[in-house]
């Protein structure tokens, strides 16, 4: 019994650790990430100008895909061969590949080769009215990219209507929707539309995924624009570091460094502001990076005519205004020139401020950028105060105040906290419902895994009475037959016993008949003897000895017990006795 247990706990056990590791393996997965690094090379341009000119126009799309999805170690030289070469695939617009040009401009934008594709994009959207909508929508992304870095808002709307009119509510990529809400963010940041620029920008948020590092920090370092703009110094700075520690120090994009020079110098950390836009320009040099070159010179000669230093600050305002006269891009020459009103008001000469802020003042007027307004009434009040032309100044100072409150005033500023508020509301609320998920999440993983668990002890408990049952069964047909066999061989031996005691029997009757035969055979003479000596020994052939061995060992097999008792009692019964007794 002991055996048959262990044999079937053995069994049970080894069916418990199947069903065990069944169960355990439906719920896990593995995921092996392969990383690859790709070597960067060398960019040829004549031998990629060569191998280019040789391709139909077809060909040309898939070509630049491929150059744009390589690493070169001079990104300049690759820069200047697309501008010059990007327009030449619209040679043929009979048969425009839009899947292609849609993930060329992709890949334009993702690869910060806005200001190149400028011209192709323009003239894409000029004259192929017939190019599908998802074409038309990537194309406008990279128009809009460009006209937010110029701050030239008028532009800037044209292109962010015609990708939202044109992207698709269904089946565009996210980074589309994030080129649209960002840009209309940015766009009303430009305006002093803050509370609007907030809501896209979160909206913009809203659609990146939590591994896409790199449009999150474009976001926050836009939130923290906005609150630059707003004056909220320490909130811009909240955002710019939170933008910061989503980048590898090694891929901080340049224009963010403008910002924090900003952010710096108007927390008066002059030390830190000047070696950031040290940094910047520098960077921008070696980059051939000429529009952010021009706001970087802008920003650094503000900081030198804070820090007194105006001869320094001309000479920077100078160099910006060249590179802005030659890119045509006026936005940054107005700036220019308040920038440097206030360095000639800073430094007493006001008829050399005022010459200089004077042509601006009937630009402002029409102008849809009000930080523009505000920045010219204030400096023309300031102006007119000094120069005790107390009218004039009364006159922009009202402007100024005007511009002021609905730019940057109590309104705005509350708007802004509201929906902060509302944003922390919803940060709130988002938690308490993942919060309710993770919870329900886990009580139905304790549900399943309690199911599971149930599951396994009673198929467990069902497979070990099965098993038992199956062997309990074998033992008794075991134990069955080993019973049959038994009786049969009893029985064999008792057909066999019977059998022995008939030979004894006829062995006594022959024993007697040859006692007979030798009393007559001792009466005999010699002669007549011999004849009997055949049947004598035929007779004699088996003795009644041997025939009872035989009996003793076949009731020893048939009767052990009974026999061996007997033996013990009475030892010196004969064999006939005892084939009496049996």
């Amino acid at each position: 019994m002991n055996y048959t247990f262990n044999k079937t706990f053995k069994v049970w056990l080894k069916a418990s650790l199947i069903i065990g590791l069944l169960i355990t393996s439906c719920s896990k997965k593995e995921d092996k990430l392969n990383e690859t690094s790709i070597e960067k090379k060398l960019f040829l341009s004549s031998e990629v100008t060569n191998e280019y000119k040789k391709l139909a126009t077809r060909e040309k799309y898939n070509f630049i895909i491929d150059l744009l999805k390589g690493r070169f170690k001079n990104k300049n030289d690759e820069k200047e061969w697309l501008a010059k070469n990007l327009p030449t695939i619209l040679q043929d617009t009979t048969n425009l590949n839009s899947s292609n040009l849609t993930e060329l401009n992709h890949l334009l934008l993702k690869k910060d080769c806005v200001n190149e594709a400028v011209p192709y994009a323009t003239k894409l959207l000029a004259k192929n009215t017939r190019i599908p909508k998802a074409t038309k929508s990537s194309t406008a992304s990279i128009l809009v990219a460009y006209y937010n870095s110029t701050k030239q808002a008028d532009s800037l709307g044209k292109y962010v209507d015609i990708l939202e009119r044109n992207i698709q509510e269904k089946g565009d990529e996210l980074w589309l929707y994030m080129s649209l809400y960002s840009n209309k963010g940015n766009l009303a940041n430009l305006k002093g539309e803050f509370f609007d620029a907030a809501i896209n920008y979160q909206k913009a948020i809203d659609y990146a995924k939590p591994s896409d590092t790199k449009n999150l920090s474009v976001l926050y370092h836009s939130l923290a624009s906005m609150y630059l703009n707003l004056d909220y110094i320490e909130k811009a700075k909240e955002y710019t570091d939170l933008t910061l520690e989503l980048i590898n120090p090694d891929d901080i994009p340049l224009y963010y460094y403008n910002t924090q020079g900003i952010i710096q110098g108007k927390a008066k950390n002059f030390k830190e502001a000047e070696k950031t836009f040290q940094t910047i320009i520098e960077k921008s040099k070696q980059g051939s990076h000429q529009m952010l070159l021009a706001q970087s010179y802008s920003n650094y000669g503000n900081l030198k005519r804070k820090k007194k230093e105006f001869e320094a600050g001309l000479k920077y305002l100078s160099l910006s205004d060249s590179i802005c006269k030659k890119l045509k891009v006026d936005v940054g020459i107005f700036y220019n020139k308040i920038n440097r009103a206030e360095l000639y008001f800073d430094s007493k000469k006001l008829d050399k401020a005022l010459s200089e802020i004077n042509p601006l003042k009937d630009f402002v007027v029409d102008a849809d950028n009000p930080k523009l307004k505000m920045s010219v009434y204030e400096l023309l009040y300031r102006i007119y105060d000094d120069l005790s032309q107390t009218d004039l100044a009364n006159t922009y100072y009202r402007l100024y105040t005007e511009n002021k409150n609905m730019y940057i005033g109590d309104l705005p500023r509350s708007v802004v906290s509201e929906w902060e508020v509302a944003r922390e509301r919803e940060k709130k609320l988002q938690l308490s419902v993942a919060y309710e998920s993770k919870l329900q999440k886990q009580n139905s993983n304790k549900y399943w895994l309690s199911t599971g668990f149930l599951l396994f002890v009673l198929l467990s408990v069902m497979a070990y009475f099965i098993i038992y049952k199956k062997q309990l069964k074998q033992k008794q047909l075991y134990q069955q037959e080993r019973q049959e066999l038994q009786y049969q061989v009893q029985l064999k031996s008792k057909e066999l016993l019977s059998t022995t005691i008939k030979e004894l029997s006829i062995q006594r009757v022959k024993d007697d008949l040859l006692s007979d035969l030798n009393k007559i055979l001792d009466d005999l003479p010699n002669v007549h003897k011999n004849k009997f000596n055949l049947l004598k020994q035929k007779l004699i052939a088996i003795t009644s000895n041997e025939l009872f061995l035989d009996f003793e060992s076949k009731l020893d097999i048939s009767f052990s017990t009974f026999y061996n008792k007997l033996k013990d009692v009475a030892p010196n019964l004969s064999p006939s006795e005892l084939i009496v007794c049996d």
